[in-house]
């Protein structure tokens, strides 16, 4: 790998992080976690508290990962680690006398199971989530209108021909614009999310 060639986030925080790849990082996954934690019935304040841990143990243990080349796993080490973390919590708290009323433990134990609804909710709600605030940090690399050719081919739906009527741009340049910002996509998502085509 050249210098030039574009790596991923997770490639980059592995192998050479700086600090703006950290900063990414803790600001892709911290609302992310944050919500999930909230899920289980959380004080805010024990959400904070346990989100700083899993970011912890994310930022400390994320240059150790290995991915093994199957889909969604990375999302499944952030899954293992948020559960491993919750776990902990839950005996503290047995411990204090103060579960919430609900069996939280054998939520957790749920989702270890690849195909319980909650885990399968965790998978659909991670990848959304990561693409949608992928999408977010490459707009700036691409001019309105070629964004705005993007948008309204894939995220509308639109046929290339119409976005290119309604923009006053060829064909081509639609289609251009839509491979131009999915390699981008592609290129910071390698690892964190699959995508298709």
């Amino acid at each position: 790998m050249t210098e030039d060639t574009p790596i991923s986030l997770l490639q980059r925080l592995r192998h050479r992080p700086h600090d703006a790849d950290w900063r990414r990082l803790i600001d892709l996954y911290s609302p992310l976690i944050s919500r999930w934690l909230l899920g289980f019935g959380l004080r805010q304040s024990d959400v904070d508290d346990l989100s700083q841990d899993v970011l912890q143990a994310l930022v400390r243990e994320v240059s150790s990962f290995q991915h093994n080349g199957h889909s969604g796993a990375f999302r499944r080490w952030l899954r293992v680690t948020m559960v491993h973390r919750l776990k902990g919590f839950w005996r503290n708290r047995r411990t204090e006398n103060q579960l919430t009323g609900w069996d939280a433990e054998m939520t957790l134990e749920r989702m270890e199971d690849p195909n319980s609804d909650p885990n399968l909710l965790w998978d659909q709600e991670h990848d959304q989530y990561v693409v949608h605030k992928l999408l977010q940090l490459v707009e700036p690399q691409f001019t309105a209108s070629s964004w705005a050719a993007f948008q309204r081919q894939v995220l509308d739906g639109c046929k290339a021909s119409a976005v290119a009527e309604e923009l006053g741009i060829s064909v081509n340049a639609v289609l251009i614009a839509k491979s131009r910002v999915l390699q981008a996509l592609r290129q910071e998502a390698k690892g964190l999310v699959e995508l298709d085509g």
